[in-house]
């Protein structure tokens, strides 16, 4: 579990909790968080070694590896709670996501022309859901994420925009692509896929785009 946030669910034999009050929601956790999190078993009956490096003394004991520098968290048989673990799992997922505005939607989309764009579309209350800021985590070095509220009416009438949540991917040269199905994570980390891409210059892996750095976009640049 060295990539990405990972959910483990520490276990003995002789532990009833695990089988009475983990193991049913743990799955549904898992079916719940499939493509955003990772969530796994280790028995320490079978796999003592395993247990004993990660320090496990108390069964079951779940434990939440976020990316690195961010500490581990323990839930044990005290303070079990499935909704808290989600939680605390998914605060650990940092988006990789600009704010879109007319002020720098140009740079935004003409910056970087080898990598595909994509504009989020949200009426809700400026909070970046976790769905999307995992997708801009996962493609972070293939492609850009936007996202742009309600209140900009000329980007949202410009680009067709007719229903919240939206979501569309731009590529150099060509018309942009609107997804469509649900606004499940695995359903539009298919979509963007497609698009994402295979290289990526020597260099560029974590270049930043323009439009992040909002002095460029401008017209007498605060410094």
């Amino acid at each position: 579990w060295s990539k990405g946030i990972s959910i483990v669910h520490f276990h003995q034999a002789r532990d009833d909790i695990s089988k009475s009050k983990i193991k049913a929601k743990f799955e549904a956790l898992a079916d719940e968080l499939n493509g955003m999190v990772f969530l796994g078993g280790v028995s320490c009956d079978d796999e003592y070694a395993i247990c004993e490096k990660e320090g496990i003394t108390e069964y079951p004991t779940v434990r939440i590896y976020p990316k690195s520098p961010i500490p581990t968290s323990d839930f044990t048989s005290n303070d079990y709670d499935i909704e808290q673990i989600k939680k605390t799992a998914l605060r650990t997922i940092e988006g990789k996501t600009i704010e879109i505005s007319q002020t720098n939607i140009e740079t935004f989309l003409k910056d970087n022309p080898t990598k595909p764009k994509v504009l989020f579309y949200s009426d809700k209350p400026k909070g970046i859901p976790v769905t999307i800021k995992a997708l801009s985590s996962a493609f972070e070095k293939t492609i850009f994420f936007g996202v742009v509220w309600k209140e900009e009416e000329s980007i949202i009438s410009k680009y067709k925009v007719k229903k919240f949540p939206a979501l569309q991917i731009f590529k150099t040269g060509q018309k942009p692509v609107d997804f469509v199905g649900n606004f499940k994570y695995q359903e539009l980390h298919d979509f963007l896929n497609v698009y994402s891409e295979i290289f990526v210059f020597k260099g560029d892996d974590n270049k930043e785009n323009a439009a992040a750095r909002p002095w460029l976009s401008e017209p007498l640049p605060e410094l």
